[in-house]
Formats: C-alpha cells, structure tokens, sequence
C-alpha cells in the first residue's frame, strides 16, 4: 500500500521556514515550561509537584526525543524525510491536545513525551532535508535557520538575566 504524499514544493525558503517551525515550538517549550511551573494555576491544578515529579515532568519532553531520535531514521527510510517531518507535526498536533486537555500528571508527562518525539525527529531530519534542498551557496545559511530557532526561544530577551 503506498502512503499518500504531499505536494512538492519549491520555494527553498518557504520550505525552509516551514521546516524550521519545530525549532521554534522546541525552543518555546523549553521557555514556556520554566515560567509555568511557578505559577499559581499550575501548581493550584497540578497540587505543588516537586522532587522526583516535577523532574518527570520536566525531563519528559528530553525522553521523547530519544524515543523520537530513534524513530527517525527508519521513518524516514520508509517514508523519506520531507513526509518524516510531515509525520512528526502530527505526533506534536496529538502531544499538544493531550498536554492542553490535561487532566492530571500523567496526562501531562505523555502529552510531554509526544512533544518530544517530535522533537527528536525534527532535530535530526530538518537540517539533513534543508542541505538536500538547498544549493550549495545557500546551504549553510538554510541549516543553521533551525538552531537559531531553537537557540532564541530558549533564552528571550525579555528575561536577559536568565540567560548563560
């Protein structure tokens, strides 16, 4: 049975912009999450987690991307790495139902883990599909699009002294 493919597109930056919005969602993630376990709805809904809880929930989103990373390279030799990619905005789309509809910690940590394999996918996929795409004086420009999105989200310059 053969999998039903997207259409081919051939802007390169478009692409390229597209490809890199998991960059962005890992680096907003990472952000996010650090700000949410102070607040008072979160610990309120969630009754105070700390210790080993809270590292579980936190560490999480890092277990799925193993899971995530491993999963890559098969996925991607059966189905190649453009719908690979396609593959993974679906595992974050059902991640994010599942953290959003939260109704307890393990809810959120599956949720997590889902978000991670994402994660784990696109963090080996979108540099390997963007040099495969991109002309030679244009690929080093094109892969490195996505560290610098994950690399800005994680440290905002609204908080500069959380920053390294």
């Amino acid at each position: 049975m053969k999998l039903p493919t997207f259409p081919k597109i051939y802007n390169t930056y478009f692409v390229a912009f597209v490809a890199t919005v998991g960059g962005m969602l890992f680096g907003f993630d990472i952000s996010s999450m650090s700000a949410i376990i102070l607040t008072d709805q979160y610990n309120d809904f969630f009754h105070k987690p700390a210790g080993a809880l809270q590292g579980a929930i936190g560490s999480a989103l890092a277990a799925g991307s193993v899971l995530g990373s491993l999963m890559a390279g098969p996925i991607s030799n059966k189905i190649g790495r453009r719908d690979s990619i396609m593959f993974a905005a679906l595992w974050w789309l059902v991640g994010t139902a599942v953290q959003a509809s939260t109704n307890g910690v393990a809810s959120l940590i599956v949720g997590r883990i889902l978000n991670g394999v994402t994660v784990g996918i696109t963090s080996s996929q979108v540099p390997v599909y963007l040099a495969e795409i991109a002309r030679k004086e244009k690929r080093g420009s094109l892969v490195i699009i996505q560290q610098l999105a994950i690399g800005k989200l994680e440290c905002p310059s609204f908080q500069p002294e959380t920053c390294p």
